[in-house]
Parts: C-alpha cells; structure tokens; sequence
C-alpha cells in the first residue's frame, strides 16, 4: 500500500493488488491483472475485465464507474428511442388517416 498526499492535504491510499479502475473491487488473486503506466510513470494493475470493457467496449457487469455510467446511458438511448418511435408511429397513422379520407 503506497501512501499519497493530495495538493489540499488529504491522504489517499492505493493498494498495488487492486484494479486501478475507481469502483472495480478486483484484487490481484481474483484473476488476470496487466501493468499499466498512468501519470507520472507510475505503474498500477488493472484487471482483465476493465481492460477489455475500455479497450474493446464491451461492456460486462461490474461496479466500475464507466460500466455503470455506460449502461445507465444505454437505457436512458433506449427509451428515448422508444419514445421517438412512439411518436414516429402516431404521426404515420395520423397522416394515413388523412390520406384515406
């Protein structure tokens, strides 16, 4: 665990056998994990299912904030395609309407 103080003050603590990904609980004895370089050179460990949601975009079930904020806005696109379509379809069956008149 790597002790880190932040510019306000406040201590932060990483650990080196979790995913660096905020929100993924994954330890290094949970499965596959590779070495990532993030700012400064430091190196950090994520594992294979965030790696593979980020670099592929598949998205699987997880905690990890991108995953959840990802499929909040596919069920948010959805709905507001159901919606368009909903409208789309009152309209076409209002002017059949007034073309078969």
């Amino acid at each position: 665990m790597t002790e880190y103080t932040t510019s306000n003050g406040s201590v932060t603590y990483v650990s080196h056998d979790e995913c660096v990904v905020k929100g993924c609980s994954n330890t290094a004895v949970q499965g596959e994990f590779h070495s990532i370089t993030i700012a400064a050179g430091l190196q950090r460990m994520i594992c294979s299912p965030c790696l593979t949601m980020l670099m592929e975009g598949k998205i699987t079930p997880s905690e990890a904030w991108f995953a959840k904020d990802i499929a909040r806005l596919n069920l948010e696109n959805l709905a507001f395609r159901k919606k368009l379509l909903d409208h789309e379809e009152e309209e076409l069956n209002g002017w059949c309407g007034w073309v078969n008149r």
